[in-house]
């Protein structure tokens, strides 16, 4: 959980995301669901499910919110004359750290079974 508050640190601090708004909202909707799949697959009490899905909510409503700030973003970008190899640059980028953070939420509810 530390290293997930920590990326979505070092997205909102970082210089060269400057431009690309909404990585923070991203992952933070990311950390919200993954607590929720947590919640889900270890409790059958009913409040910690009621909870779990409130996390589900928000968690969904954040990532869809910073999906749709990367989109128009990058598009932005673009269309204000950005280079396009840089911003193809940032998206691998940003899709090499989803991937890992995605990754380590797999092994941490793998770990918690």
């Amino acid at each position: 959980m530390t290293g997930a508050l920590g990326l979505i640190a070092e997205f909102s601090g970082s210089k060269r995301f400057a431009a690309i708004k909404g990585f923070d909202d991203f992952f933070a909707g990311l950390i919200f669901v993954a607590f929720f799949a947590i919640l889900y697959s270890i409790s059958n009490v009913l409040i910690l499910n009621i909870v779990g899905f409130l996390c589900l909510l928000i968690g969904t409503y954040g990532t869809f919110k910073g999906l749709f700030e990367i989109v128009y973003s990058f598009r932005l970008s673009i269309k204000n004359g950005g280079k396009m190899g840089a911003v193809f640059s940032d998206i691998l980028i940003f899709l090499t750290k989803l991937g890992s953070l995605v990754l380590v939420v797999l092994q941490v509810i793998k770990a918690l079974q």
